[in-house]
Order: structure tokens, then C-alpha cells, then sequence
């Protein structure tokens, strides 16, 4: 049998960039809640390749961790404005751990989406 299971060559795929952290968090911690919607952060983009199966691109979302843990003024840009706003519903329904310096954290995550299907 397989060790893993491998998606086929025409999947979408989500490709999580290096996020820049500025604040009281691990880098790595916050990319472990991150990482925990990919489920939800693919689905954004499957919807919207329903409508438009050419769209791939970078999606870039900002987003403030207030020191309770909670997940504030969260902007996307980049991509298409519907994946936008759906990765960014996402990403603000995480609860994180409360920062280490007891302050807010600005976090800027970069996502790449693309869909092996036409290459």
C-alpha cells in the first residue's frame, strides 16, 4: 500500500508563503493555526475556479492578533476580491494564543493558489 496519499496532478493547490510577524508570537505558531484552515482556504479558491478556471495568483492577507488572541482588521489583496474576502472570513475566525508581550501582533501571510490542470 501507499505511505501517503498524493492529490492528483489537477488539484488546486494552496502554497502557504513565509508570513512576516511583528509582535509577541512565534512565527511557527502562528502558522500551525494558519495551517489548521487550509481545508476552509482551499475551498475559497475552488469556488471561485467554478466561475473562472484560468484564475492562480498570490493573495496577500494582513491581520492584526489583539492580546486577547483574536484576529482584527484583516485586509487581502491580490488575487480576486471574492477569494479576498472569503480567506479573509477565514482567517478571522481563529482563535490564537495570547502574545507572549501581552500586545497586539501584525501578521502579513502570503498565499499562492494555483491549479495544475492547464500547465
Amino acid at each position: 500500500m501507499g505511505s501517503g496519499r498524493r492529490a492528483p496532478p489537477s488539484a488546486p493547490r494552496v502554497v502557504f508563503g513565509k508570513a512576516t510577524i511583528r509582535g509577541g508570537l512565534d512565527l511557527n505558531i502562528v502558522r500551525r493555526y494558519v495551517r489548521r484552515k487550509l481545508a476552509r482556504i482551499r475551498h475559497c479558491y475552488e469556488k471561485e475556479l467554478l466561475e473562472n478556471p484560468e484564475l492562480e495568483g498570490a493573495l496577500t492577507v494582513d491581520f492584526e492578533i489583539t492580546p486577547q488572541g483574536l484576529v482584527e482588521n484583516v485586509e487581502a489583496s491580490g488575487l480576486q476580491e471574492s477569494v479576498g474576502e472569503c480567506v479573509s472570513e477565514t482567517i478571522r475566525t481563529i482563535q490564537f494564543p495570547i502574545p507572549n508581550d501581552g500586545g497586539a501582533v501584525h501578521v502579513t501571510y502570503p498565499f499562492t493558489f494555483t491549479y495544475a490542470s492547464h500547465h
